[in-house]
């Protein structure tokens, strides 16, 4: 990762400079609904390569800020492969070249020719930068689990990193893990989705057919299957009374079979034969619970790719 080193007055000022241009595109991407996906053509591609080359540049430029950066994370990401991190990095800068190209270029090809130069492009690598570097700080100070952390950080083309922050102030009910499964599932409109979420968990809340269920197996199913959140309710209601009747489990806890039906509503016995096999933890913490999604789909049909 490259970013600015603060030895040099105008060195910093070059840098504030680069972000607020990058996120001006960033908006501007955002008000002409720029699509990032599908075909690159040979015009992008060719500006990727480049800006391959001039990341080499960056990064030797700035091997002294990098280390000294990355020392400041190390304790918050020691659970995270260094490959992880530098694949999720590039991945979100290769999204940022996109945006920026098809941004710059929407009402002329002409237009792009301002991605030729390496000066240019030097400027975007460094504007999307800071506000992924920015993004790790901020989910650092706020608990965020570091591979979620690095998933939103990614989204740094589409979110300034006070966009976390903006989403915990005005949801202080929710559950931060709820919030940053929002704004990985939903980068276009996280807010929507939270208000939805909220009125889910509160008309379930008040159904009988429901009443019994722990809070959290409710959270769950309002997170990851929003447009029929009963369906997954009853499913999971199912998969605890038939596991229960099993004589193969009899006498295994119940937080086990619950967690089973909660994480692989679709296979809850292949959780099981896990957790005998010692390769899956035994129980769900009230924390986790309702905050991470069925293990089984990530993501539910229900939501788009991120970064889509």
């Amino acid at each position: 990762m490259v970013e600015t080193q603060t030895l040099k007055r105008q060195e910093f000022s070059g840098v504030k400079e680069a972000v607020k241009r990058r996120r001006s595109v960033k908006d501007l991407s955002h008000e002409e609904g720029i699509s990032l996906s599908g075909i690159k053509g040979w015009g992008l591609t060719e500006v990727l390569n480049r800006a391959d080359l001039v990341l080499s540049q960056l990064r030797e430029e700035y091997r002294d800020w990098v280390t000294q950066k990355l020392k400041l994370l190390a304790g918050y990401l020691s659970g995270v492969k260094p490959d992880i991190v530098d694949e999720t990095y590039e991945a979100g800068l290769h999204t940022t070249i996109t945006q920026e190209f098809r941004t710059v270029s929407r009402d002329s090809r002409e237009e792009a020719s301002e991605l030729d130069s390496p000066e240019y492009l030097k400027g975007v690598i460094i504007g999307y930068t800071v506000d992924f570097f920015r993004s790790l700080r901020l989910s650092q100070r706020l608990g965020v689990n570091p591979n979620t952390a690095l998933a939103v950080a990614r989204l740094s083309y589409h979110y300034n990193p006070t966009k976390l922050t903006q989403l915990v102030k005005r949801y202080p009910e929710i559950n931060p893990g709820v919030i940053n499964s929002a704004a990985l599932g939903y980068p276009k409109n996280p807010e929507a989705f939270l208000d939805g979420f909220i009125a889910n968990v509160a008309r379930l809340a008040e159904d009988s057919r429901y009443k019994a269920l722990n809070p959290g197996v409710i959270n769950s199913a309002a997170l990851g299957y929003p447009k029929n959140p009963e369906a997954f309710l009853d499913g999971f209601i199912a998969n605890v009374a038939r596991l229960a009747e099993d004589s193969r489990y009899a006498g295994l806890a119940q937080s086990i079979i619950d967690r089973a039906a909660l994480s692989y509503p679709k296979n809850p016995e292949a959780y099981i034969k896990k957790v005998r096999a010692g390769k899956a933890l035994a129980e769900i913490s009230e924390v986790e619970l309702g905050v991470v999604l069925p293990e089984e789909e990530i993501l539910t049909p229900d939501q788009p790719t991120i970064g889509q």
